[in-house]
């Protein structure tokens, strides 16, 4: 009986759990590569989905089971407008090999598959083309192979000024 008990606990628990932390949430999905170079989510096994809490800065990304495997992230953000978070090519935020900053334009989740496919240097704006998905600003500064090596993750602005700047902080 207390089995059934246990049972009923974690399905009641993994029903609801999704409802609580998307909220404001980041989720990285690291996505294995064929042999062509395109992306093919079901080969492989090296796929997983790596989840950062909003305002939860994670200055060390190695750790995540499936970080040492080849393949591209992709992304979903959600949270509040100006919900801002930034990707580092390196651990503890060092912005030498790359870094990423998304920025929230309205309340519904955002959505970005290819992450090194924007204009390096500058912010741009993305209207979002299907009504499910939101709008954001991005600020992209490429690194090698910046989309296999997100290291960090931290929340809100960071840098003074308007451009983020190539220091660590």
């Amino acid at each position: 009986m207390r089995f059934i008990g246990n049972i009923a606990i974690l399905i009641i628990f993994l029903g609801f759990s999704p409802l609580v932390s998307s909220a404001g949430e980041l989720a990285l999905f690291k996505e294995s590569i064929t042999e062509e170079g395109t992306r093919h989510p079901y080969m492989g096994g090296c796929s997983g989905i790596f989840y950062v809490k909003l305002d939860e800065n994670v200055p060390d990304m190695r750790d995540f089971h499936d970080y040492s495997c080849e393949g591209d992230y992709s992304l979903t953000l959600e949270g509040p407008p100006n919900t801002t978070v930034t990707l580092f090519g390196n651990v503890s935020h060092i912005t030498d090999r790359g870094y990423l900053v998304l920025r929230k334009t309205d309340d519904r989740k955002v959505w970005i598959i290819y992450l090194g496919s924007f204009k390096s240097g500058t912010w741009f704006h993305v209207d979002p083309e299907d009504k499910r998905y939101g709008g954001y600003d991005i600020y992209y500064h490429e690194g090698w192979n910046f989309e296999r090596y997100i290291s960090s993750v931290k929340w809100g602005k960071w840098w003074a000024g308007h451009l983020p700047s190539l220091s660590k902080n």
